[in-house]
């Protein structure tokens, strides 16, 4: 699934112009093992910095690209943290 990742990326990369944002939330690789709930398949989880390999080559500036927290409530009333991968860029060229 990472080369489907790559074109899903690219693609929506490309139908940017000069000055447009990328935004990009998923599910973090890490969810799996230090996470709660999300799909349990690794092939279908990423990191911000699969994204941003994913774009090597291209021109943009980084705004944020990183693992963020998210509480998910638990059926007995507590909060467990599970863990997306957010990017946003502008494109430059």
């Amino acid at each position: 699934m990472p080369e489907q990742r790559r074109v899903a990326v690219h693609t929506g990369f490309s139908a940017l112009r000069v000055g447009g944002t990328f935004f990009l939330i998923a599910h973090d690789s890490t969810n799996l093992t230090e996470g709660t709930g999300g799909p349990q398949d690794p092939s279908v989880l990423l990191s911000a910095e699969d994204v941003l390999a994913d774009l090597d080559g291209e021109r943009f500036e980084v705004q944020f690209a990183d693992r963020v927290t998210r509480m998910v409530d638990q059926p007995d009333g507590s909060q467990k943290a599970a863990y997306d991968a957010l990017v946003r860029l502008v494109r430059t060229a």
